[in-house]
């Protein structure tokens, strides 16, 4: 009798396990049908090359834009963009020759400013913040070494983001799908994004 409830009991927990296992082998088969109709794209190439922008003009065209927390996200990362180009500027007037200074040396405060705002983690991007940058952008010295942009490294947006820089220094200021564009941000990893152009995913 023992032996009898015991195969029972083991020709039950079989029927289980075969049935259980026809259930994961039926949603594997359902996940590779739909990643066979996916058309998988693989961007590569080194910093400054492109390729976040393509994945952004992407979603601009394929995937109704960026939602509030990514144009949240960028309104910061803007912000940076705006300080880091500064900053470049400001010690590329040392190593150009000749060297450039700056026309007024009462500007020389709103220089330092952003010169010890750079390792700050905490740096809150205040109206102090854009007052400074727009001090500087009025100083000849830097619109002479800005000019020279072609014998230093600086980002590609900086150019847009000087020229809106009063639309973006309003605390209202709310990115739009050209700033995300121009926006630069160190990409880590991979970053995966699903569109579909003429029916067709990828």
């Amino acid at each position: 009798m023992y032996f009898n409830c015991f195969g029972s009991n083991y020709r039950k927990q079989r029927r289980i396990e075969k049935d259980t296992n026809k259930k994961i082998e039926k949603e594997l088969r359902k996940c590779k049908n739909k990643t066979q109709n996916v058309h998988k794209l693989l961007l590569l190439g080194n910093g400054e090359s492109g390729k976040s922008t393509i994945l952004k003009q992407m979603k601009i065209l394929h995937v109704n834009g960026f939602d509030k927390d990514e144009c949240l996200r960028s309104a910061i990362e803007i912000r940076r963009n705006i300080r880091d180009c500064m900053i470049t500027i400001i010690e590329a007037m040392d190593t150009l020759d000749p060297p450039i200074i700056l026309e007024n040396e009462n500007n020389k405060d709103s220089l330092n400013y952003l010169k010890n705002s750079e390792n700050d983690i905490e740096f809150d991007f205040s109206p102090k913040f854009f007052d400074q940058i727009k001090i500087l952008l009025q100083d000849q010295g830097i619109i002479d070494t800005f000019q020279r942009c072609s014998e230093f490294q600086i980002m590609d947006c900086a150019h847009y983001f000087f020229e809106e820089i009063n639309r973006i220094s309003l605390k209202t200021f709310y990115p739009n799908a050209q700033d995300i564009l121009h926006c630069r941000v160190l990409t880590k990893g991979i970053i995966e994004t699903h569109f579909s152009i003429d029916k067709i995913k990828f």
